[in-house]
């Protein structure tokens, strides 16, 4: 397991271990079946999982109306720009961020009666949960998008994702969502309390317990916050600087200085080459892109070689400055590029 997801999981594993106990062996013969049966629907289980499956659901509805509606409402020139690339990547992320925070602040709502305190560690695990599933859905959208049309943002070949960019975007989901349950649960928890103290006029309980169940609970929340901290502080350490979510990722970038040049050599024997040896070496050069995981360069290739066959000189430069971009950020120099 990665360190930082390791992390990310003592956040809320290592208190529920600490405070969860054994039910007596009385309590559990009390009761009739009813009872034990509305207990049981009722459970952090089951909150647990129908809140993260239903969080989930619905950004799968999300994910796969926006595609629809990009692809049909925005014009292709414009979908395909890196620049709106970027921003519907990062409004992903954003989304999943928040679908965890509300998951963590939903779950913690439902078990707070029955829990207490302990609903916040169960929304904390609720929100992991989540952030893996949203990441999944995420990556099943691109991997969609390149199989279906109508999902597509940009033209791309229906093949995989390189595993280092899997786990910088889970990291990147996880590390935020953990963030934004931590602060709505903690919101949460501020507005509870305020109501329970505008309901009570008159305390029942002693001012001194109330102080000392405070002081407790701040301190369940500073030390939930130092996990926090120490976690990213992780994810600064065990994260190459050089690996980035978009460009060439780690462990990918052989294979896309092997496309770059390979495009090169294609470029520089044209001449010399059958029409039918040409496309196989395009697609060759497309195959080695892919598989470095960034289909945008493949796609390069081809629509860079179809401006150029088509006379088209603003597509030809626009796509020969993107991979003259992307190879050069690979360390290799196109020498026959125009």
């Amino acid at each position: 397991m990665d360190p930082l997801i390791l992390a990310l999981v003592l956040v809320w594993a290592v208190p529920l271990a600490a405070r969860l106990r054994p039910a007596p062996r009385s309590a559990k013969t009390r009761g009739s079946a009813a009872q034990r049966r509305a207990e049981a629907l009722s459970g952090w289980p089951l909150v647990v999982a129908v809140a993260s499956t239903a969080a989930t659901a619905a950004f799968v509805g999300g994910t796969l109306v926006s595609r629809l509606l990009i692809h049909s409402g925005i014009p292709e020139r414009t979908r395909t720009m890196d620049g709106f690339l970027l921003a519907f990547t990062h409004g992903n992320f954003v989304v999943a961020m928040l679908v965890q925070g509300f998951v963590a602040l939903a779950t913690a709502a439902l078990l707070v009666r029955r829990h207490g305190i302990t609903a916040a560690l169960y929304g904390l695990m609720a929100a992991f949960v989540t952030g893996c599933l949203v990441t999944a859905v995420f990556f099943g959208g691109v991997l969609a998008a390149g199989c279906v049309d109508a999902l597509a943002l940009r033209p791309a070949a229906c093949g995989g994702i390189s595993l280092p960019l899997v786990r910088n975007t889970l990291l990147r989901i996880l590390v935020g969502g953990t963030a934004c349950s931590l602060i709505m649960v903690t919101t949460g928890a501020v507005v509870l309390g305020v109501r329970r103290r505008l309901r009570s006029e008159a305390p029942s309980r002693p001012v001194v317990g109330a102080a000392a169940e405070g002081r407790i609970t701040a301190r369940r929340v500073g030390l939930t916050a130092l996990l926090l901290a120490g976690s990213v502080t992780l994810f600064a350490c065990t994260t190459d600087t050089t690996d980035r979510s978009f460009g060439v990722p780690t462990g990918g970038g052989e294979e896309v200085r092997s496309a770059c040049r390979q495009y090169d050599e294609l470029l520089g024997s044209l001449d010399t080459l059958t029409t039918a040896e040409v496309h196989t070496r395009l697609g060759k050069a497309s195959q080695s892109a892919v598989q470095g995981g960034d289909p945008a360069l493949a796609l390069a290739f081809m629509e860079h070689f179809k401006a150029a066959l088509e006379g088209d000189s603003a597509a030809f430069k626009e796509h020969g400055d993107r991979i003259n971009q992307t190879c050069a950020a690979a360390g290799v120099v196109l020498v026959n590029l125009p």
